[in-house]
């Protein structure tokens, strides 16, 4: 298996909001690698995010 480097994530640098103000839908994961990018917004299931991360990985 192909060893792929680990990315720190960026978190916002926008003001935090209070737990109650959080928009229903927002980014939770945003992975970046040779120009790639993929964002996973908080209704996606962990099975998908799983699945979606498996694929790229793999792909080479």
């Amino acid at each position: 298996m192909t060893e792929h480097p680990i990315v720190p994530l960026e978190l916002p640098k926008d003001r935090i909001r209070s737990r109650n103000k959080l928009p229903k839908n927002r980014l939770v994961l945003n992975l970046k690698s040779n120009g790639v990018e993929l964002s996973f917004y908080s209704d996606a299931t962990n099975e998908l995010m799983i699945e979606v991360v498996d694929r790229f990985l793999s792909h080479d």
